[in-house]
């Protein structure tokens, strides 16, 4: 006997669209981030980005908490739960300050605070692994996108107009 992990829902494919494209540049931690809070056993780590204009400073936080039950919440019958209730939080979290500024009049400066975040919850368990986190990732990218588009444009164009069906 074989024990498996069964991850999904799947979904069904769209005609002529394999894959959400969001071409991402990885992050340069070595050349652009300091450690500035936590760190070792703490489970949480925040770096200042140094690219970032001292008066609009930008952090990024990444923290893993303990969670003793993932299935507080849900309405998973008892019957049939992983042998472990444990699991972990995982978060990840970016904050900048964008600014607007006028060529033509230097004094105009108008800026404003922008965060965006993403949340693990995840059960302690030798079966997730990698893959299965991917796929949790992905589908939550995906579901910025419209129906059946590769790329985010008009997704995100709907959300920003409080469009929020698809």
């Amino acid at each position: 006997m074989s024990i498996s992990l069964s991850y999904g829902p799947n979904g069904t494919a769209v005609d002529g669209v394999s894959d959400v494209n969001l071409p991402t540049p990885p992050l340069n931690y070595v050349a652009d981030f300091r450690r500035i809070d936590g760190g070792g056993e703490t489970g949480k780590v925040v770096y200042t980005d140094l690219t970032a204009p001292t008066d609009r400073p930008a952090t990024l936080r990444i923290q893993a908490s303990p969670r003793t039950n993932i299935y507080a919440g849900t309405s998973i019958d008892p019957s049939v739960y992983f042998p472990s209730k444990k699991g972990t939080d995982l978060v990840i979290e970016v904050k900048e300050v964008w600014a607007k500024s006028d060529s033509a009049d230097l004094s105009f400066v108008q800026q404003a605070p922008v965060r965006a975040a993403l949340t693990l919850n995840l059960p302690n368990d030798e079966l997730v692994t990698i893959a299965t986190v991917k796929h949790l990732v992905a589908r939550l990218v995906a579901a910025l996108a419209a129906q059946g588009e590769a790329d985010l444009d008009d997704g995100l164009t709907a959300l920003l107009h409080g469009v929020y069906s698809k």
